[in-house]
């Protein structure tokens, strides 16, 4: 194995974090979803929501985690920034206390000897954002655009890897149609006609992306910054499917990776 390979593991700040209001962060679209929509009751029959979680803000708990990946042998910790803890309005000032946590935490990964990646956006984002159309308006683009920036001029001293986005196909298009419909009382399953309006996001995500490379690059950053896709082979069953694995495969992977080929 080579020196270059980095063995580690990854988290996401709604899944981990907890603390959904302490220290000044505002809601974000799944602390509503999970606390006033209920959408994982609806779909497991559990009333669980992200507002614990881990309890990974807590610096005790944070550290015993941390004695855990040396434990393990790791080396690198993919970690996500909460953007309703760092900008609690979406655009606007930046959170200092929310600078100070993740500036202490990837130290800490640091001091240990883990190299941190930071993932920008993890399929949390402000609930005011949400009010105002989300992904699916086109100033989402520069709401992103400004965010990125204050979060990589906080931290790019500390930080040689960021993520802009994580999977973009397996939220666009499963996850938040699946909210959409537990939220109407429908059926969880994704429509074709939600497939078709979700488009218009994934082309504002890509759009941020491009935009958030290049606004790095023009700064100055030194730190490499690329984007999570899910990538996977689509192989038919039966000739007779080869069609199909042909579009899942075109959705999945290339939309996405001829979309990020230049940047």
């Amino acid at each position: 194995m080579t020196q270059t390979f980095l063995w580690g593991t990854a988290s996401s700040a709604y899944q981990s974090e907890g603390a959904w209001r302490s220290d000044g962060k505002s809601l974000s679209n799944w602390d509503v979803y999970t606390n006033t929509h209920r959408v994982v009751e609806r779909l497991t029959g559990r009333p669980e929501t992200g507002n614990v979680a881990i309890n990974a803000y807590d610096p005790a708990q944070w550290r015993a985690d941390l004695a855990l990946m040396r434990q393990l042998g790791l080396t690198a910790h993919r970690l996500s920034l909460s953007w309703a803890r760092l900008i609690p309005d979406g655009v606007g000032a930046v959170n200092p206390l929310a600078v100070a946590h993740y500036r202490a935490v990837i130290t800490d990964l640091r001091d240990a000897g883990i190299t941190p990646v930071v993932t920008l956006y993890h399929w949390d984002h402000p609930a005011a954002l949400d009010e105002r159309g989300g992904w699916h308006n086109p100033e989402s683009v520069e709401w992103f655009r400004a965010y990125a920036r204050a979060a990589i001029a906080a931290f790019s001293d500390l930080v040689e890897l960021f993520v802009t986005v994580n999977e973009p196909f397996i939220d666009l298009f499963l996850v938040e149609p699946m909210v959409q419909n537990l939220v109407a009382g429908l059926p969880a399953r994704p429509t074709s006609a939600q497939y078709a309006q979700q488009v218009v996001a994934a082309h504002h995500w890509m759009l941020a992306h491009a935009s958030v490379v290049r606004d790095a690059r023009e700064a100055g950053c030194r730190a490499r910054i690329g984007i999570s896709l899910p990538l996977s082979p689509t192989i038919p069953s039966r000739r007779r499917h080869f069609r199909t694995a042909c579009a899942i495969a075109g959705s999945l992977m290339r939309c996405f990776v001829a979309t990020t080929r230049t940047t």
